[in-house]
């Protein structure tokens, strides 16, 4: 009732009011020109994300983000690298394009908090060693003085690999007897197949075809941590895991028995300066991958803001916790980003609108009054000059003057509830000019 009554007041009943709205919608117009300049830019709509080797789990799930991205009408290009120490070397590097990254836990440099920050940890990795030899090895400890597979410089697994194997005493820059081979993938596989290693550590997901592979090859076994717990008490960034009997292979019952496995989170990690909407949309991408169930993780654990070598941006912890808005749900993600910057941008302007129509009726009020009153002071010099018995010719200009006023007072046009105002001043101004006529018919 009461906006209507506003409106009804504001009407714009004549030029005067037009006048009168002109000007406050500049004012909102300007407004929300200033306000705008202040709300966070639109989304990059091309991001760059480091993976890892080409045909590897992170350039696996890299890919799957991308798809995500692409489908809400964004560009994720996915850069194929060497593995995680890479990926952490791109992202602190301003000048690399690197906006994102997915790295392994427990490979983040001492000063990577400087700039980065992680968005999410998103699945769980195991360490897998697997050894040629007759008696059982349960410690890491026992591959002193053998020839290990431990990966290529910048990938994940050769950081933790030298990480653990340091806590077993085993001096990786100055390992004696003891060889550290470059060796991945197929050709370490076909390394240790051949007797030319006696271990091999990896970090993959259990899906992974060098895992079947392996737990089929004959004389080649997956190694159980004996000292699971320690790891993960020792290394926050490790999580015990049960390889349960079976898992790999039911029909053939692989493995024979419960095998313990430790295992970094896959982490994925972002710039400080990146776009909030751009971590959302990441969340989204991780959501939509990983919130399943696997061999690995039960359903819902990841994403999860644990599990990281940094801290989790504040804009992460908001969008993991908060489950997408039912209302946008079904909109296109540049469309709901849109409208979210657009509610931004209400917020303050609404802030201004509300004093600025309650003091607009208020002018609106004083300039009709003031249309009207300022006409009385000629009335009152006129009445002055009548009762001073001023000479007759100022009285018939006078008489003159009040008679063009009435012309002008009876084309002017006010709102409804001002019109008696204005008779009241016709009225008065009409007795003055009877006054003066009479007056000047003595």
């Amino acid at each position: 009732m009461a906006i209507r009554n506003w409106f009804r007041e504001m009407r714009p009943t004549s030029a005067h009011g037009l006048r009168m709205l002109i000007p406050t919608v500049i004012i909102v117009v300007v407004a929300m020109v200033v306000i705008w300049r202040f709300v966070e830019p639109a989304p990059p709509h091309r991001v760059v994300i480091a993976a890892g080797m080409v045909g590897g789990d992170y350039d696996y799930f890299a890919h799957r983000y991308a798809k995500y991205f692409k489908d809400n009408g964004f560009d994720l290009v996915v850069k194929p690298t060497a593995g995680s120490v890479e990926n952490w070397k791109l992202l602190m590097d301003r000048n690399s394009g690197v906006d994102l990254a997915l790295v392994q836990g427990g490979t983040a440099p001492e000063n990577a908090g400087d700039e980065l920050e992680a968005v999410c940890s998103v699945y769980l990795e195991p360490l897998w060693v697997f050894y040629r030899d007759e008696s059982s090895i349960g410690r890491l400890s026992e591959l002193a003085g053998k020839r290990i597979a431990i990966g290529p410089e910048g990938s994940g697994v050769r950081s933790l690999a030298t990480k653990l194997l340091e806590a077993n005493g085993i001096d990786v820059k100055s390992p004696g007897s003891t060889h550290l081979l470059d060796a991945t993938g197929q050709e370490a596989v076909a390394m240790l197949k051949a007797n030319q290693l006696d271990a091999l550590m990896l970090v993959v997901g259990p899906k992974n075809p060098i895992i079947k592979d392996l737990v089929h090859a004959p004389g080649i076994h997956l190694m159980s941590f004996g000292q699971a717990d320690a790891y993960a008490r020792r290394f926050p960034f490790l999580s015990r895991l049960t390889l349960y009997e079976g898992m790999l292979d039911l029909g053939q019952d692989v493995p024979a028995q419960d095998i313990e496995l430790i295992a970094p989170a896959a982490t994925l990690v972002a710039r400080a300066s990146a776009h909030q909407g751009t971590i959302e949309l990441l969340i989204r991408a991780a959501k939509s991958v990983h919130a399943r169930s696997n061999p690995l993780a039960d359903a819902g654990r990841f994403p999860s803001p644990n599990l990281t070598d940094l801290p989790v941006s504040k804009d992460a912890e908001y969008y993991l916790r908060t489950p997408p808005s039912r209302l946008l749900g079904g909109l296109p993600f540049w469309a709901k980003s849109l409208i979210d910057r657009l509610l931004l941008l209400m917020i303050p302007l609404i802030a201004l609108l509300f004093p600025l129509l309650r003091f607009l009726p208020v002018v609106f009020r004083w300039s009709v009054r003031s249309r009207i009153v300022r006409y009385y002071s000629r009335l009152h010099k006129v009445e002055a000059h009548l009762v001073q018995d001023a000479p007759s010719d100022a009285l018939r200009q006078d008489l003159e003057d009040l008679q063009a006023l009435a012309k002008r007072l009876a084309a002017m046009s006010v709102p409804a509830g001002y019109m008696p105002d204005l008779y009241d001043l016709r009225m008065n101004l009409e007795r003055l000019c009877q006054r003066l006529h009479a007056h000047l018919q003595r």
